[in-house]
């Protein structure tokens, strides 16, 4: 609003105080009040290349091929929201953003990658779709889950974003967010499971914004109902793919990579209104070959 320069996302923010000025501000104020008061604090960049001058990066532009960053975006946050519910029956643009995202990698800048519905009617966009799936790194109990352990872990980038396929990472005992340090050859394990009701057809692995190889997957037809068997049976077949993966030296001594699994069949047969390929991406794991910490990103 006057003028309009993008949509942000603060958490966690205390309910008694204002919120950050966006309406007859700019972004200096804006990501300086974001900042103020907690240094955990998650300052988000959503939807990022929306229409109508309410995508950050479009506004102010951003362009991930140009070597020279536009002097007045700011680039102190946290996480990037690259796949938003409004975009996910768009491939094209969901694909637009991750090479927003690929690039500020590629400057060695450590950006989480989060997904939400923006869900903002019952029908059409479906809360949790897409949606961000975190890990605390332990197993937890419903109803005690620390907000603050959740929010520590996404910037960390210990999460992966999905509108259905469910993606589990290690690699050389490292997993999203992390960073391996040596020059040992990294080897990922895979494991990619799905519900019955959700198409997988690939699974893409991405270094340093270059995709390196893609591994075909057998698509399964829609499956809704009942599931027969042990609770082991059942978590077996909802595995479509499982397997250790190696993963080629970067370019540089600094170097990262990501999952991505898609699948072709939409989600409208089961979810209505959600003519929705399945997509699902993890963050980043980052290869430090040098093993000399600090690095800093370009300005």
């Amino acid at each position: 609003y006057s003028p309009r320069f993008g949509h942000f996302g603060v958490f966690p923010y205390p309910g008694d105080q204002r919120v950050p000025p966006f309406r007859h501000s700019n972004i200096n104020a804006l990501f300086n009040a974001a900042h103020r008061g907690d240094p955990n604090r998650i300052v988000q960049v959503n939807h990022p290349r929306m229409e109508k001058g309410i995508g950050y990066f479009s506004v102010f532009g951003y362009e991930p091929e140009n070597p020279k960053i536009p002097s007045k975006i700011r680039l102190d946050f946290d996480s990037i929201e690259v796949y938003n519910g409004y975009e996910i029956q768009q491939p094209a643009k969901v694909e637009a953003v991750l090479r927003d995202y690929f690039s500020l990698l590629n400057r060695g800048r450590k950006y989480v990658a989060t997904g939400s519905s923006d869900s903002h009617h019952i029908q059409y966009q479906w809360a949790g779709y897409p949606r961000t799936v975190v890990d605390l790194g332990a197993p937890v109990s419903a109803g005690k889950v620390d907000p603050l352990a959740v929010v520590a872990a996404i910037k960390s980038g210990h999460a992966i974003v999905t509108s259905g396929p469910l993606l589990e990472v290690t690699a050389n005992g490292a997993h999203p967010g992390d960073e391996i340090h040596g020059s040992d050859p990294v080897v990922a394990h895979v494991r990619l499971r799905a519900a019955p009701w959700v198409d997988v057809t690939s699974l893409e692995l991405v270094v340093d914004g270059n995709s390196i190889r893609t591994f075909d997957i057998e698509s399964r037809p829609t499956k809704t109902g009942l599931e027969l068997g042990t609770l082991d049976e059942v978590q077996a077949r909802t595995i479509r793919f499982e397997q250790d993966v190696p993963i080629p030296a970067g370019a540089g001594p600094k170097s990262w990579f990501v999952f991505i699994a898609r699948g072709t069949r939409k989600l409208d047969d089961v979810l209505p209104f959600m003519p929705v390929p399945p997509f699902a991406m993890t963050n980043p794991i980052w290869i430090n070959a040098s093993g000399i910490t600090g690095d800093k990103p370009e300005p």
